[in-house]
């Protein structure tokens, strides 16, 4: 088995640029990934490099991160986009309060919801997709410019130098989009269309964000579709093929549009993957997580994409499996551990020897004054 894996791999790349196309006369690099058998867990040391744990600091006595929607860096200041609170909660390269930026109400320069955010770094400014759909545009203090109104609904948002990139919405008022991926240019404000849409078997299924913005790079993924597409200069230049083998979502199901109680349970229970998300790019890797729980991480040099259940954080032995890309130009990850977690870990810790033998008793102490009402812990990573 494993020398015809290495055949079709070697089959795969002697074919150094393949050229696809779903749309007349557009074309672009495929580069082809294969799945490989799972694992239980790899050592952070293994992908990852420079660990740094940082617990961010409560406002007062108040948490002020409810869920961690989004993270991008700004001259070494963390940005958390937090959807639940409609808001930005800047921090230091520390972990310390800066401000939080939260503009929800019906006046000038506010939004009723704030769906998703990116920084423009050619402009410096904030750029949110909010509610009413439009795209309001805000100082890095919070300061407001002005509104681009937009005629169609999006989910998600990221930007390169010359264009801005929308994912629409595969099922407002109850019918599918043309296409995925609008862009509009910065210069002049023209709009074209990336991506035909196909159909919408799971429109009310969600599982993150759709768009990435990671280590200099945009890319996107679509559910029920094993590509992941790559944005450049307002066109799709390349992607990744992903050869899913048996986590692949069966055509054969596709007859049918599904809730989400009944895909999640098809899902688990046959182990099947109908949606990428959280895509981490690096040098020599870049991995993403799935409808499936565990950490997905494909090899560039080879072409095999494995399977874990968790991550070990080799400083704590600690067993993780939360993460998320940080949005900008270098190649950087955050595993997240939520005060239930760590007080979890703790209370296990405390009553378990098994657990007092695997955890390193440093975790327990970096951390012993972590409460139900502290912001999320971040462990923050170079992506090798």
């Amino acid at each position: 088995m494993k020398s015809y894996i290495s055949i079709l791999i070697v089959l795969f790349f002697f074919v150094s640029v393949i050229s696809c196309s779903t749309e007349k006369n557009v074309t672009w690099e495929v580069k082809p990934i294969e799945f490989v058998a799972s694992e239980t867990s790899f050592n952070d040391t293994t992908f990852l490099s420079n660990m740094k744990m940082i617990r961010l600091e409560n406002k007062g006595s108040q948490s002020v991160v409810n869920h961690i929607s989004k993270i991008f860096e700004i001259d070494n200041l963390l940005c958390i986009f937090d959807k639940a609170l409609n808001q930005i909660t800047v921090f230091d390269s520390d972990g310390q309060f800066v401000k939080a930026i939260n503009r929800t109400g019906h006046g000038r320069g506010e939004y009723l919801r704030l769906i998703d955010v990116t920084y423009d770094s050619t402009n410096n400014e904030l750029l949110c997709l909010a509610e009413p759909s439009s795209i309001i545009h805000y100082t890095l203090d919070g300061t407001y410019i002005r509104t681009d109104k937009l005629d169609d609904f999006y989910t998600d948002i990221c930007c390169d130098k010359s264009y801005i990139y929308l994912y629409h919405s595969t099922y407002a008022d109850a019918k599918t989009p043309e296409y995925t991926i609008s862009c509009i240019n910065k210069s002049d404000g023209s709009v074209k269309e990336l991506l035909t849409f196909t159909e919408e078997y799971a429109p009310f299924c969600s599982i993150g964000s759709k768009m990435f913005a990671n280590g200099g790079s945009i890319a996107f993924a679509r559910k029920f579709d094993d590509n992941i597409y790559y944005v450049s200069n307002g066109s799709i230049d390349s992607c990744f093929s992903m050869k899913m083998k048996s986590y692949a979502f069966p055509e054969k199901k596709l007859t049918k549009q599904y809730d989400c109680g009944e895909l999640y349970e098809l899902c688990h229970k046959e182990k099947l993957i109908y949606m990428i998300t959280n895509l981490v790019q690096g040098k020599s890797i870049f991995m993403f997580s799935s409808n499936l729980n565990g950490i997905h991480v494909a090899q560039l040099s080879s072409g095999l994409c494995r399977d874990y259940s968790y991550m070990l954080v080799s400083k704590y032995n600690l067993p993780v499996s939360l993460f998320c890309p940080i949005e900008g130009k270098e190649y950087k990850c955050c595993f997240v551990l939520n005060p239930s977690s760590i007080m979890n870990f703790r209370k296990q810790y405390e009553s378990d020897q098994r657990v007092r033998k695997s955890i390193s008793a440093q975790f327990i102490n970096d951390t012993k004054d972590i409460s139900s009402d502290s912001n999320p812990t971040l462990l923050i990573y170079d992506v090798k």
